[in-house]
């Protein structure tokens, strides 16, 4: 059955999990992480972190919980060097074949078909039936990993253990600020469920995340507004970072403190009351910057 755009929104609409389950998908696929390896990771620490919310379980207990086979609780339950991935995907199994032969032929070429050992005899013998040549080509072209020319491929084998993405610091952000809103939503859960605190401090002690967005601004002012709201977000940064420089010792050691800061995601300029050619007077003083939240 063909699903049409409109009764895939309407699933996922309908179905919460759905909605974190594309957005996990889109992850996966930006970042090259390989499903495999990635479900192998999530029933892992899913077990891990059932046992730290849950000391008192025993294994049969734990497999309810997470819903993962009792018998494989205990592999997934070692931590460190005792646990080791048993998750190999076809394509990472191509490419160490394709490692050896280079490296004993001493070669960085092999031929895509022939009548010796070739491109396509050893997608045949590591994917045969599941995969086609073509198509892990194309995978590992785009990864890096092989070069086409004519009738060979070219191997490079400095890239063969690497992710396709190059771009470690887009995910380290991003796995920071996945870390930054969880945090902030457990807080506000237990603030929420505490009974000492009084309801009109709840709103005052709990953490903030918010995107403040409208679909009511013509798109002639898009570009205005992204400017501003650019220009409003550099100067908060600044002025995060003056606060925290303020009062970091410089003895401390990376790490000897709990972490403390603050995780922006948007400002409401106009809500400030102040216009853009006044936010730049102040890029100098960020003590004056501030004073404006007060």
């Amino acid at each position: 059955m063909e699903l049409t755009q409109r009764k895939i929104d309407k699933m996922e609409v309908a179905d919460p999990t759905a909605n974190f389950a594309k957005l996990v998908a889109r992850i996966l696929l930006k970042f090259d992480i390989k499903n495999k390896r990635f479900i192998d990771l999530l029933k892992r620490h899913l077990v891990l972190e059932a046992i730290k919310l849950y000391p008192e379980y025993k294994k049969v207990d734990l497999s309810v919980r997470t819903g993962i086979d009792r018998r494989f609780i205990d592999k997934y339950s070692k931590t460190g060097k005792d646990y080791t991935p048993n998750v190999h995907e076809k394509e990472s199994v191509i490419m160490n074949w394709l490692i050896s032969y280079c490296r004993k032929n001493d070669t960085k070429r092999i031929l895509k078909r022939g009548p010796f050992q070739t491109f396509d005899s050893i997608c045949k013998r590591c994917a045969n039936g599941s995969l086609t040549t073509e198509s892990v080509a194309k995978e590992l072209i785009r990864q890096g990993k092989i070069v086409d020319d004519d009738d060979c491929y070219i191997v490079n084998i400095d890239r063969s253990f690497s992710s396709a993405s190059s771009d470690v610091k887009a995910f380290n952000c991003l796995n920071r600020e996945i870390n930054n809103v969880l945090n902030a939503i457990n807080w506000n859960m237990e603030v929420e469920n505490e009974s000492s605190f009084k309801q009109e401090d709840k709103a005052d002690i709990k953490l903030v995340q918010r995107s403040i967005k409208s679909t009511t601004i013509p798109v002639k002012y898009h570009p205005e507004v992204e400017a501003k709201i650019k220009c409003v977000n550099e100067f908060a940064y600044s002025c995060h970072e003056h606060i925290i420089a303020q009062y970091e010792s410089p003895t401390a050691q990376d790490g000897q403190e709990p972490e403390i800061g603050s995780s922006i995601t948007s400002i409401s300029m106009s809500g400030l009351g102040i216009d853009l050619e006044t936010y730049r007077s102040m890029r100098a003083d960020p003590e004056i910057f501030i004073a404006a939240f007060k």
